[in-house]
This record gives structure tokens, sequence and C-alpha cells, in this order.
């Protein structure tokens, strides 16, 4: 049994397609990460898989419930953190920890057990009683995870959840994603950053205009871009010229760079590393790093989408309201 599967899944806002003929299956204990421009559909395509939002045309199931025709329980599984989450700054982390316990039909002892132990491992444990308003951007988002989670839900869909924020937070987070689906959860997530989806993601998913335009590891999607190998090779001492002289070595093909860092390109790799030490010990230069270059995952984007990632934004809809097109958000 898959933990999401979609089959032929469209949805449209009037005139505009947000996501188009969406076939996918992600395993139970998968991070899959889902990556696009502004407008390419990421928001609608996760809300549709969390069965917040029912597809036009297709079927969308979590753990074998059409979260159509079986709803309910599709949604008794599944954590959403939206991008905007809803949190009362009036009241304490605690508080609003417990009231998203109660809206997900959590037993009020196992709301508090399951809270602490959130409240540990997200950092919170002594700000459970302070009133959000006090409370950074990253706490918030802390928060906002703890809330997301607290049903325990097998399947936890997180839009942007490190966007803009302090790196301690980034790095927080970016552990308790690790954690959470180490004890067996489900993740789906968005992110702009490719960074983030290289280290965290079982599987990259790439949307372009509505479309499913790539989907697989990060390893096998970067070694699907041509591209000639190369190095990255840092000579010290630096000097003006050194670039001129490694592009007359014969098993050098291009170079690129200053400072003493320097990009080159080859045909034969024990001949350039040869060549390399070669005139390493000619001109008494040391090598003081060495390491093979291979395609990020921006140049596979740019290479399946003819675009990158920070192109302009165009219309988009929201989590709170299915019918509103916000035309300045990030689907």
């Amino acid at each position: 049994m898959y933990a999401v599967e979609a089959a032929g899944v469209s949805r449209r806002f009037g005139r505009r397609v947000a996501v188009e003929g969406l076939t996918l299956q992600i395993n139970p204990g998968e991070i899959v990460g889902f990556l696009g421009r502004n407008g390419a559909g990421k928001t609608t395509t996760l809300r549709m898989l969390a069965g917040l939002l029912h597809p036009d045309e297709g079927t969308v199931r979590v753990f074998g419930y059409d979260t159509q025709a079986r709803g309910f329980a599709a949604h008794g599984l599944v954590g959403v953190l939206p991008e905007d989450a809803a949190i009362r700054v009036m009241g304490t982390a605690w508080e609003n920890l417990l009231q998203a316990a109660e809206s997900r039909y959590v037993r009020p002892e196992e709301a508090s057990r399951r809270g602490r132990e959130l409240f540990a491992l997200l950092g919170l444990d002594d700000r459970a009683d302070e009133p959000v308003r006090g409370f950074s951007k990253g706490m918030k988002r802390r928060l906002a995870i703890a809330m997301s989670v607290i049903n325990d839900p097998l399947l936890l869909v997180l839009d942007e959840p490190t966007s803009g924020l302090d790196i301690e937070s980034v790095v927080v987070i970016r552990d308790v994603i690790r954690e959470l689906n180490r004890r067996g959860a489900t993740i789906l997530l968005t992110t702009h950053t490719l960074e983030e989806a290289d280290a965290l993601c079982d599987r990259v998913i790439i949307l372009d205009r509505g479309r499913l335009v790539a989907c697989d590891t990060p390893a096998r999607l970067k070694a699907s871009v041509p591209y000639e190998p190369s190095l990255v090779v840092t000579l010290l001492p630096d000097a003006p010229g050194v670039a001129d002289e490694i592009q007359r070595i014969p098993a050098i093909t291009a170079v690129s760079g200053d400072g003493g860092r320097y990009r080159v390109g080859y045909t034969d790799l024990p001949g350039v590393l040869e060549a390399l030490a070669t005139y390493s010990r000619r001109t008494n230069r040391t090598i003081a790093a060495l390491q093979t270059s291979v395609p990020s995952l921006e140049e596979v984007f740019l290479h399946v989408t003819g675009s990158d990632l920070c192109s302009r934004p165009v219309a988009s809809v929201c989590w709170t309201d299915p019918a509103r097109i916000d035309k300045e958000g990030g689907a």
C-alpha cells in the first residue's frame, strides 16, 4: 500500500489550470520534496494530497483511503503545516498546542504527554507558558510544527517549513523532520532551497506550470543532466596568469575561476590528476583542495524547466481559502 497515490489529478481555478494530469506514488517512510517556481502548482498539489482540497479530476488515496469518499478517515492520518499557520499570538505556546490537539480529537492526557515530548524536541519546553506574541518567527514556526504533529500523523505535509528563518531554527527544524521520519512519518515538503531538498529528501518532484516534469532521487536527477566532467582545484599561492598556465596543460579542456580556485574541465581523469600533480611540483604551488564537480539540483531544475527557481511569480492558491486566487503568493 502506498502512503499517497494520485491518479490523473487535475485542479482548476476559473480558467486557470493549477495542476494537470498528476500521477504519482509515494511509499511509506519517504521524504519527498516538491520543487517549482511560484505558481507551478506546489501548494495546490500538497493541499490535494493532504485531502484539504478536492481535485476536479482524478483520485487521491492516503494509505488506501480515497480522500473524497473516505475523507474523514484519511484526514485523521495527516498532519499539515501551511506556510501561514494560524497561531493565536495572545495565547501561550501550550494553549495553542492544546487547541490544536482538541481540533484533531486527541485525548487530553495523550495531548499532554505528546506535547511535552514535542516541545522538548523542538526546544520549546522552557517557553511553553509564554505568550506567543513575544516569539521570533523561528520560534513560531517550531510551535506550528508541534501543532501539526500533535495527532502523531502517518503523513506530514510541510509547506516551506524553513522559509525565512534564522540559521538556528533551520537546523532545529531539519533535525526534527529527520527525527519524525525516523519514527515512521512519511513527509511531503515544498521548498525553494535546493540544498535543503538535496539534504533531506529521498526523492524530488519538480513541477512546472502544473505538470510533473521530473521525479527521482537527487542523485539520479543530477546524473541525468548532460555535463562536461570537471574538477575544482585550489592552488596556493595564487598569482596572475595561473589560469592561462593550467589551460596549456594537454589533459585539460577548459579552465575558469580565479583567486586560487579553478574549475578544470577534462576528458581523462587519471591524466588530468597526473598533469596537475606535475604542474604543482614544477611551479611549487600546493594543491590545497581538490574535488570532483557534478551537476547541482539547480542545474537539474534549469535543464528540465528551462528556467531557474527564482523566475517571476504567477497567480497561486492560498491554503486558507481554496476559492481565492492570490496574485502574489507561491503555489
